[in-house]
């Protein structure tokens, strides 16, 4: 079996981005990743990075009910 890891939290920007990062937080996750900016931005989503990507072989992807995306690193 591998292990999987959550290496980011997409959020979509039809939250605000304080409701981003209290959604982040709720779910458990970390709004800062190495005291660096907390998050990064595209047309349509927040993205909360929670490792690095360059660990893992590949990725997936898993959308919750609200449509926040939890990108899932595989080992």
């Amino acid at each position: 079996m591998r292990k999987t890891e959550i290496q980011a939290v997409r959020v979509p920007k039809n939250m605000s981005l304080g409701k981003a990062r209290q959604k982040v937080t709720a779910l458990g996750f970390n709004q800062y990743y190495r005291g660096k900016s907390p998050f990064t931005q595209t047309e349509n989503e927040w993205r909360f990075r929670q490792t690095s990507p360059k660990k893992y072989k590949t990725f997936r992807t898993k959308t919750l009910d609200d449509g926040i995306k939890l990108i899932v690193g595989i080992l």
